[in-house]
């Protein structure tokens, strides 16, 4: 695929299809993976991280990554 800027990305429409916003396939992403949508509510607390401390160290990445 060539965007408008020059740029080739190496994807082949069967993936690019399999990989689209439709509702089909996001409900069959939905339960192919078990991902249940959840809402965000007031209580939500979000985690604010250093890129380069996280980028910095395979072990904060990690447990970035798996929500440790």
């Amino acid at each position: 695929m060539e965007w408008s800027d020059g740029h080739l990305s190496p994807f082949s429409v069967p993936w690019l299809v399999d990989r689209a916003f439709t509702q089909e396939n996001v409900q069959r992403r939905r339960e192919e993976y078990d991902i249940e949508p959840r809402l965000w509510g007031k209580g939500e607390r979000i985690r604010r991280h250093q890129y380069e401390g996280i980028m910095g160290s395979e072990e904060k990445l990690l447990a970035f990554l798996t929500g440790a």
